[in-house]
């Protein structure tokens, strides 16, 4: 049976176009889909999952890893059998990527892609998942939005 447990959302008006999605102790399959105008950041907390089916070692994101999903790429969610886990997404629209990627280049009009699936990126897991904690937050608008551009 698939269960999903513990989903909780999360938008914060100092970071528009963000929205956060944290579920825990979760089997649910995602089959194949995509979204569009979105790119989404998966953080494994716990447990580890396919990103592109069962047998994809090249897309299979275990727990302190990053899934890396650009707009309109087809992805699943499959976790590995018998296990639960627990993650973050961060969906951030297509239009505030572009802009952040021409702030950072000074050049508009650069879209941005994710070369890889998943990463192994410590530093950078632990600064999105203190951004997570962020959200929603009172009063800390200079300190998300410096945490977002990072």
């Amino acid at each position: 049976m698939n269960t999903i447990e513990n989903v909780r959302y999360r938008r914060d008006t100092d970071l528009e176009d963000v929205e956060v999605c944290r579920v825990c102790h979760s089997n649910h399959v995602f089959p194949r889909h995509a979204h569009d105008g979105i790119y989404a950041i998966g953080l494994m907390e716990r447990g580890g999952s396919w990103c592109l089916g069962p047998g994809r070692e090249d897309a299979f994101v275990s727990a302190r890893q990053l899934a890396l999903i650009n707009p309109g790429q087809v992805h699943s969610g499959v976790p590995a059998r018998g296990r639960l886990i627990t993650y973050r997404m961060i969906y951030v629209r297509l239009h505030r990527f572009i802009e952040l990627a021409g702030d950072i280049r000074q050049k508009e009009g650069h879209i941005p892609e994710f070369k890889c699936m998943v990463a192994d990126d410590p530093a950078l897991f632990r600064s999105l998942i203190h951004l997570c904690g962020l959200m929603g937050s009172a009063g800390r608008r200079l300190e998300k939005q410096s945490v977002a551009l990072e």
